[in-house]
């Protein structure tokens, strides 16, 4: 995530800046809906359903991830996790191919 891009209060605002333009231009009609949400001591996990449609591929996807989100402070200090890219991505009509044989005939 952005978050673990630059330790810098300036490097978080330019990261944070750039993931959202990524986002907001290469999938303009992107929506996340949080479906499970647990929280325990400074740690919060969310389990979302995204979907949207790439401006790059024109084709839409619908994909999940899970998050583990800890606070201090009442800042965000670290953040894990866990994304269906492949699934994304074969939405967007990539193939994934099997690697070629390392064997000699």
């Amino acid at each position: 995530m952005w978050l673990a891009a630059s330790t810098s209060a300036g490097g978080r605002q330019r990261c944070r800046t750039s993931g959202e333009r990524a986002f907001t231009e290469e999938m303009p009609d992107l929506r996340v809906e949080i479906s499970q949400i647990l929280a325990s001591g400074d740690q919060v996990a969310y389990f979302s359903t995204n979907t949207g449609t790439s401006a790059i591929y024109q084709q839409s996807a619908i994909w999940v991830d899970c998050n583990i989100v800890r606070f201090k402070d009442g800042k965000i200090v670290e953040w894990w996790g866990v994304e269906d890219t492949l699934s994304q991505l074969r939405q967007f009509g990539f193939w994934i191919l099997p690697p070629e044989s390392r064997r000699n005939p």
